[in-house]
């Protein structure tokens, strides 16, 4: 999950000889029946582009009815179907939970969108885009320095690129300072990382305000930068 799959579909879409026609995404996280024919049915008449989200999570029956569209309109469909899965589609056919005869429908040409951290050569482009993005929405215009980016290839990403988006828009929306520092993003980081361990989380705002001022405390601690009063000020 946010590894960018609709974005790579509409590019898909925009760079091809259908970017005339139209792109429909379809959420297919508890589809019916219905909905999954009226999905079909706009894309088959322009030949344009649809992309069937989240398809590993599409119920059983809808699956069934999925299958008998695509039997009933092939070989004269006209759409391109994209579909995308968060999940192993190999492992929920062993399992019972995925149509066989759907999967070998949809599998013709597969496509692995790679998670953040393994394209970190890609952040320092996805940070300062992100930050163009929030500006054009209204938000403060920041910069974000080389060692800043630096620390961020040093996160997991477990929240792949909307993760990193949600990340520069905060730095946007509650940081004062113009340039994105490297100190910035540690501070986020440590915070992220003590509100998701197994103590179950963040449940109140004064839960959140006592880990945000822990983190504080323990960075001034660490490097003596008798900053602690900027820090919780700003």
């Amino acid at each position: 999950p946010g590894s960018g799959k609709e974005l790579a579909a509409r590019a898909i879409h925009d760079l091809g000889r259908r970017k005339d026609s139209v792109f429909v995404s379809a959420p297919l996280a508890s589809a019916t029946p219905q909905d999954v024919e009226d999905a079909v049915q706009k894309p088959a008449a322009s030949g344009g582009t649809m992309f069937l989200d989240e398809i590993g999570d599409l119920p059983l029956e809808s699956q069934g009815k999925l299958v008998r569209v695509l039997q009933q309109s092939s070989p004269d469909l006209g759409a391109r179907i994209i579909a995308a899965s968060s999940q192993n589609l190999r492992t929920l056919v062993e399992r019972g939970d995925f149509r066989e005869d759907l999967f070998y429908r949809l599998n013709v040409i597969p496509l692995r969108m790679p998670a953040l951290r393994e394209r970190t050569e890609d952040i320092g482009d996805l940070a300062r885009a992100f930050l163009v993005r929030a500006k054009r929405d209204g938000l403060p215009e920041k910069r974000i320095d080389a060692a800043a980016i630096d620390a961020l290839k040093t996160h997991a990403w477990p929240g792949n690129v909307r993760e990193l988006e949600n990340l520069m828009r905060r730095f946007c929306a509650l940081y004062p300072e113009d340039v994105i520092t490297a100190r910035m993003v540690e501070r986020e980081l440590r915070a992220e990382r003590v509100e998701t361990t197994d103590s179950g989380g963040v449940s109140t705002l004064e839960d959140a305000a006592r880990t945000r001022l822990s983190g504080m405390v323990a960075e001034a601690v660490e490097t003596g930068s008798g900053t602690l009063h900027e820090a919780v000020l700003a």
